[in-house]
C-alpha cells in the first residue's frame, strides 16, 4: 500500500538485482494522481525502501502512470528502469492520453534518460502515442507503439538505432500490453485485435513476414519460446510459428484433447524442461504436451 505514505495505486512492478521494483501512484485517485513513487522491496523480508519520486508538474502537466517497466543492469553496475507511462492531463484545455518514456537510476535518485513523448502519431506531433510493454534483448530496447511503428534503442549509447513501420496491410493489435519476444535475431508480435502474427529483424527493423490467418487476441496472450519456435495462443487456437510466421503445428479450439476443447484466448505459459504447456480450454485450466 506504500506505507508510510498512504494508500496508492500500483501502475507495474518488475525484478532485478535481487529486488522488486514497484511503481505506486498517489494524490487524487479519480483525477491527477499526482505522483508517482518508485519503492524497492526485499522479496525474502517484504521490506521496502523509498527510491524516487516523479510528480505531474515533472512532465508537463501529464500524470505519470507506469505500465510497462523493464529492469536493465548498466555495464557498471547501475540499476536501471525504463519506464513507459501512460501519461494523462487533466486539464480542461488538454485532456487526452500521450506515452512518455523514461529510464530511472534507481542508485542516484534521478533519470538515466528522458525520452519524453517519444512516438508521435505521423503528421500529428500534437497526439503522443504509447505501445506494448518494453522488450529487452542484451542492451537493446524494443518499444511498439498502437498498430504501426516499431523502434530499437541502445540504452548504452543512449540512442535510437532504427524505427520502421509495418507494412499497411500488415498491422498488428492496438491494445497498449502486447508482448513479443526476442528470439535468433527476430522480433515476435502477438495478433492483437488487428489479427496479424508479424516478425521483424530485431537488427535493421525490417519486415519479415506476417500471418493474417490465425485468429486475432484481445487479452494479449503471452508469445513463448521453446523447442525452437515461438508459441501463442489466439482467440481461433494454440500455434507453434517458424521464423517465416508459418505453422509448425496447432491446435483449434474445436479440436477435443482429453475430452476439453474451446478457447485458449486466456493466454498459456509453457516449462521449458518438460515442454509442458499449461493453459485453458473454454472453462477448464489443463495441461498439454505436444506429439513425438
Amino acid at each position: 500500500s506504500g506505507q508510510p505514505y498512504g494508500d496508492g495505486i500500483l501502475g507495474d512492478y518488475t525484478f532485478g538485482n535481487n529486488q522488486v521494483f514497484a511503481f505506486i501512484n498517489f494524490g487524487d485517485k479519480w483525477k491527477s494522481q499526482d505522483s508517482m513513487f518508485l519503492f524497492s522491496i526485499d522479496p525474502q523480508s517484504g521490506n521496502s525502501e523509498l527510491k524516487h519520486k516523479m510528480y505531474t508538474r515533472d512532465r508537463q502537466g501529464y500524470r505519470p502512470f507506469i505500465q510497462g517497466a523493464v529492469y536493465w543492469q548498466h555495464p557498471d553496475g547501475r540499476d536501471i528502469v525504463f519506464c513507459q507511462s501512460n501519461s494523462w492531463n487533466w486539464d480542461k484545455d488538454v485532456n487526452q492520453r500521450r506515452g512518455d518514456y523514461f529510464a530511472v537510476d534507481i542508485n542516484h535518485d534521478s533519470l538515466y534518460w528522458d525520452l519524453g513523448f517519444y512516438f508521435y502519431v505521423k503528421n500529428n506531433n500534437q497526439i503522443v502515442g504509447s505501445g506494448s510493454t518494453p522488450l529487452l534483448a542484451g542492451n537493446k530496447l524494443y518499444l511498439s507503439s498502437g498498430s504501426k511503428l516499431k523502434s530499437c534503442i541502445d540504452l548504452t549509447t543512449k540512442t535510437a538505432c532504427w524505427t520502421t513501420e509495418i507494412p499497411a496491410n500488415y498491422l498488428t493489435g492496438q491494445y497498449f500490453y502486447a508482448p513479443g519476444v526476442y528470439y535468433d535475431g527476430k522480433l515476435y508480435y502477438s495478433v492483437g485485435n488487428e489479427k496479424s502474427f508479424n516478425i521483424v529483424d530485431a537488427n535493421d527493423g525490417s519486415f519479415v513476414a506476417g500471418n493474417k490467418n490465425m485468429g486475432g487476441d484481445f487479452y494479449a496472450s503471452p508469445l513463448r519460446v521453446h523447442d525452437h519456435a515461438v508459441w501463442c495462443t489466439t482467440t481461433t487456437g494454440l500455434y507453434k510459428m517458424d521464423e517465416y510466421a508459418q505453422k509448425l503445428a496447432e491446435l483449434p479450439n474445436e479440436e477435443t484433447v482429453g475430452g476439453y476443447y474451446g478457447s485458449f484466448q486466456n493466454g498459456m505459459d509453457i516449462d521449458p524442461e518438460t515442454g509442458y504447456i499449461y493453459t485453458t480450454r473454454g472453462y477448464a485450466f489443463v495441461c498439454l504436451k505436444e506429439k513425438e
